[in-house]
Formats: C-alpha cells, structure tokens, sequence
C-alpha cells in the first residue's frame, strides 16, 4: 500500500496507455474530474475491492462486448476466462455473430473446433 506524501498525499497512479505510450496518473488527480472519481469508486477498478468472481450470466452480445475490452486493454488472462465462458455459447449464438467475433477478435480455436 503506498505511503501518503505530506505535500501530495495518496501516491497512487492509474496507468493508462495513450498512443503505445503509458502514461501514470496520480488517483488523486483523476479524482477531481466526477467522470474519473465515479470510475474509480465503482468495484470494476478493482480500487477499493477484489474483483467480482464467478460466472456471470450475460448473453453472447454482452461476453463479445467484455473481449472487446479485454483485448483491446490486453488483459489477456480475463481474454482467455471470456473466451472460454463463450466457448459454450457458440453452438447456441446466431452463425454470423460467431464468424463476425472470431474475425473481429482472432479467436482461432473456434475457426477449427476439435
């Protein structure tokens, strides 16, 4: 857990990348803007909680909306746990949903499924 500074206090940086440049940014700047403050306090930061664990039940639009994100913020541990939580969606998900994500996102083992 950082320290607080007597001067700048919370020494905690979100790390962003910007145009493959990462970029460190104190907490307690971002919290003066409402839209980071509002982000920040919400549990999906993982700022002030564990991340939520589980199988969530969401249809195959919302798990290709998460890989999206997941890929594109190369998380790709939550990549690969989203991908196999879709896996099991992919008999069921309308043809071209599935062509269109498997294309959009590099999702080879649906291309040639064992």
């Amino acid at each position: 857990m950082p320290s607080e500074h007597p001067k700048y206090g919370n020494a905690s940086y979100m790390v962003f990348l910007v145009e493959d440049n990462l970029v460190h940014i104190p907490i307690r700047r971002l919290k003066q803007s409402q839209d980071f403050l509002d982000m920040i306090e919400e549990a999906h930061t993982g700022m002030e909680s564990e991340l939520i664990s589980g199988d969530p039940n969401l249809d195959f639009t919302q798990w290709v909306a998460a890989l999206h994100l997941a890929t594109m913020w190369n998380f790709d541990e939550a990549r690969e746990n989203i991908i196999s939580h879709m896996d099991q969606m992919t008999t069921t998900a309308i043809p071209i949903d599935r062509v269109d994500t498997l294309l959009k996102f590099n999702v080879e083992k649906w291309l040639y499924p064992t």
